[in-house]
């Protein structure tokens, strides 16, 4: 995942970092030393996975993962353990011997949203949380309300937003405003709320027919089969286009070229969420006004009518209405502003640093 290579090489400037993984990808999109797979059995696999769905295993104990996890201990010698994800978290309990070394657990968006209405999960956790040694670090207030909520202990824990490269991510163009064009970059997933952005824009092309607005999609997945069918059927496809996926310089070109960027966010039937969308820190950071939903952390990135508008989840005719209404806005140097302040990938890996510091030596 990006983000946590991005934040893997802001801390390895100026730490010795070791990365532990289930499997190596796109090493030359991704190079980077110091890295060992680890190798689950088949048994520790499944267990592990059941775990997180709905069988709930007491334990995700494995001799095998035990046995590399306590070699890496013993060579590297570790101040600290960072666990992306709440099931990483889990496995590092159950299969360390050493309860000393400090743990800190990063949670996301699916691990702080779906899983914690199993019963099981909630357990694990709640018993992940107590242990003397394990430090949470939440991607919003958001997610750190929602384990309040459930009384699952965050007197230890941290909030950490996610950082971006805003120097990649900046605009060199300001092109005309005909056609007016509203861009999303993200996977097709539920959550993601393509369909409502598009019955949505369907609802904005019936009021201004003469109107000359686009939007553009940029991505794949799951349920993009279904958001092609849909703009089909509202017979608005000459006004939309899937792009596909992208590289980096090819996105940054969209973003370039778009006057607003779209991100629909909802909860989906899973009770899945985002945490903050790092695409969304990605647009305001090249001036993008944004047209969200008040959706988990986004509200904490995006101030309705000052960053743009926000609208509840799946409310169609009001998104509609933000659509007509963000046709006069221009592009906002504040949006960058606020990025450059508390979304950059350097400060977040520093605010990191010093989360480790403050943890390390109040324990």
């Amino acid at each position: 995942m990006t983000f946590i290579y991005n934040e893997v090489i802001q801390l390895s400037k100026t730490n010795e970092v070791l990365v532990l993984c289930q499997e190596r990808k796109s090493v030359d999109k991704f190079p980077f030393e110091s890295l060992r797979v680890l190798k689950l059995t088949p048994l520790a696999e499944r267990i592990f996975w059941a775990m997180l769905r709905r069988l709930g295993w007491n334990k995700t104990y494995s001799a095998s993962l035990s046995r590399q996890l306590e070699s890496v201990i013993q060579t590297f010698s570790p101040d600290l353990i960072h666990a992306h994800f709440g099931g990483s978290g889990i496995l590092m309990m159950d299969n360390i011997k050493t309860k000393q070394i400090p743990i800190f657990v990063h949670f996301h968006g699916f691990d702080a949203s779906a899983l914690l209405k199993l019963q099981h999960y909630r357990d694990r956790i709640k018993r992940l949380l107590s242990t003397k040694n394990v430090y949470p670090i939440f991607v919003s207030q958001y997610m750190r309300s929602k384990f309040d909520a459930l009384d699952i202990s965050i007197e230890k824990s941290s909030i950490l937003y996610y950082g971006i490269d805003i120097k990649k991510f900046q605009r060199t163009s300001r092109p005309p405003k005909k056609p007016f064009i509203f861009l999303q970059v993200a996977s097709f997933r539920d959550k993601k709320g393509q369909i409502y952005t598009i019955e949505a824009f369907a609802k904005l092309k019936a009021q201004l027919p003469d109107q000359a607005v686009r939007l553009v999609f940029v991505g794949d997945g799951e349920t993009k089969d279904e958001c092609e069918s849909l703009v089909y059927d509202l017979g608005i496809s000459s006004s939309v286009d899937f792009k596909g996926v992208l590289g980096g310089a090819s996105i940054v070109e969209e973003l370039n070229k778009a006057h607003c960027f779209v991100h629909h966010s909802i909860t989906a039937g899973n009770g899945n969420q985002e945490g903050i969308p790092n695409a969304i820190m990605e647009a305001m950071a090249m001036e993008l006004p944004v047209l969200s939903t008040y959706h988990a952390g986004i509200p904490e990135l995006v101030e309705d009518g000052k960053h743009g508008y926000l609208v509840e989840e799946k409310d169609v005719n009001i998104y509609a209405e933000r659509m007509k209404d963000i046709l006069t806005w221009d592009y906002l140097p504040e949006n960058r502003l606020k990025v450059k302040r508390q979304f950059e990938q350097e400060r977040h890996a520093n605010n990191l640093l010093d989360i480790y510091k403050d943890r390390l030596a109040s324990a």
